[in-house]
């Protein structure tokens, strides 16, 4: 890749389809939000659930092409809120046509990111697709009940990570394979711990000890701050992976974290100051794969940073990198002044 090449020259079609995603799932989180409490007040105790955790979701899903935008060098914007639909007929209808007509524009969005080899938005829009089926399928079921339950008891619970929805019980995530405890209850049922996000920050030892497992393919590099320097760091590691035989859920995983934490370096450690620079150092074999990245910033508390799976950070859009680093790589953790973090992801 030349490093002189600008973001719009090689991913014009991708930009373009972000900035619509985020348009659309910022303004659809706010509405459906709306909805929810207008159906609340109106009786539709269910109904408003689920549309809870379909705004939920859709902060989730701008979140994530915001994220990916920046990887690519581009920062989005949103509109105010319309909203004119009345009754929860009414209001169903627009949502399944929303979802119908969002589901159409994804099929050829992701295959101009395929087409454009972004790996990041490859990814992000997958995962918002196959969440927004499942809103599709929960509305598409209340639509067609006798009084879009009205007098029936249902409970949703969202994936804080992508966004998925299902009812009844937590899973793990059938698209981006989060456990059960990344499962928002709509409405709360107290469930989560506030200890979930965990960091192990070795007291004595900041450098990292490869374990002996055959052969070992490294990769270094340093980047000036710069996010698109980081796409073709993405690239060539998910080669690697694909070349070692590395599951796609694994590789889903490991770009995921890769790319929240370039974002991390450039935007919030380095803060895009030019002269600045990201250090990462990555060793894959065939039973893991381990990554160090390094910023010029001052550093940060890892567990200061908001848990958004506490009721009270739900709308809050920080902290959900360090959430989906932490939640898809098997063990991360950071050096004393906390510019430097490790991630490593077993077979």
């Amino acid at each position: 890749m030349n490093q002189s090449s600008s973001p719009i020259s090689l991913y014009p079609k991708t930009i373009q389809n972000l900035k619509e995603n985020y348009r659309r799932e910022s303004v659809s989180s706010g509405k459906y939000g709306i909805y929810a409490q207008k159906l609340l007040q109106e009786g539709y105790e269910s109904l408003a659930n689920l549309f809870f955790a379909c705004s939920h979701s859709e902060i989730i899903h701008a979140a994530r092409h915001s994220r990916v935008a920046l990887f690519v060098g581009v920062k989005l914007e949103t509109e105010i809120v319309e909203c004119k639909s009345n009754t929860p007929k009414e209001i169903l209808e627009e949502m399944i046509r929303e979802e119908e007509s969002a589901n159409e524009d994804y099929e050829s969005f992701l295959e101009a990111a395929q087409e454009e080899n972004c790996t990041a938005a490859i990814l992000t829009m997958s995962a918002a697709m196959k969440a927004d089926q499942s809103h599709y399928e929960c509305c598409k079921e209340a639509y067609e009940s006798e009084d879009f339950w009205r007098n029936e008891s249902h409970q949703f619970y969202s994936c804080a990570l992508c966004g998925y929805i299902h009812e009844w019980s937590r899973i793990i995530c059938p698209v981006c394979g989060a456990n059960q405890d990344m499962f928002l209850a709509f409405p709360s049922d107290g469930h989560f711990d506030t200890d979930l996000l965990l960091f192990n920050k070795p007291k004595n030892q900041t450098d990292f000890v490869l374990p002996f497992a055959g052969e070992i393919w490294k990769y270094e590099k340093v980047f000036p701050t710069q996010l698109i320097n980081a796409v073709e760091f993405t690239s060539t590691i998910t080669d690697a992976l694909k070349e070692s035989g590395w599951s796609d859920r694994d590789i889903y995983a490991i770009v995921l974290a890769l790319t929240e934490a370039s974002v991390n370096a450039n935007e919030h450690g380095n803060k895009g100051e030019e002269g600045k620079r990201v250090f990462v150092e990555c060793a894959l074999s065939n039973e893991f794969f381990f990554c160090s990245m390094q910023d010029e910033g001052e550093g940060f508390t890892p567990e200061k940073v908001p848990d958004p799976c506490l009721d009270e950070n739900m709308l809050i859009a920080h902290g959900r990198g360090l959430k989906l680093i932490s939640n898809f790589m098997t063990r991360i953790w950071f050096n004393a002044s906390g510019n430097k973090i490790y991630m490593l992801k077993n077979r």
